[in-house]
């Protein structure tokens, strides 16, 4: 059973280039060459200025997080952590009771034109 274990844990250890490396001589047809955009330091500026334009208050890091992908299941525990969390956020979220951010419709296609910049 550990042996197992130590199998499964290690998978999730290698690395996307090292399959590449391996692959690459018996069906080159499936290896991916892809290792990153070459201006992604540019595009999460680009995001950052955008989300400051718009007055959400985003930082690089925001990105970073969102984009990150997930290899493992959540375990009991923290799907219990993100309930707790999301109570909390609700109790909190009735307590305040701030007037929701209005934009005029000049603002609005501002930011679509924005969104369309950023894409772009």
């Amino acid at each position: 059973y550990k042996a197992i274990e130590n199998i499964d844990f290690s998978w999730y250890e290698v690395m996307a280039v090292t399959m590449n490396g391996v692959w690459k001589n018996i069906c080159p047809q499936f290896v991916h060459n892809f290792h990153r955009f070459k201006k992604v330091d540019e595009v999460f500026s680009n995001l950052v200025t955008l989300s400051e334009k718009l007055e959400l208050d985003l930082q690089e890091d925001d990105f970073i997080e969102l984009l990150a992908v997930q290899h493992k299941e959540l375990t009991n525990e923290d799907l219990m952590e993100l309930e707790t969390q999301r109570k909390g956020e609700e109790r909190q979220e009735e307590e305040v009771t701030e007037e929701p951010k209005r934009y005029t419709m000049l603002e609005t296609a501002k930011g679509f034109s924005l969104f369309e910049e950023g894409l772009l």
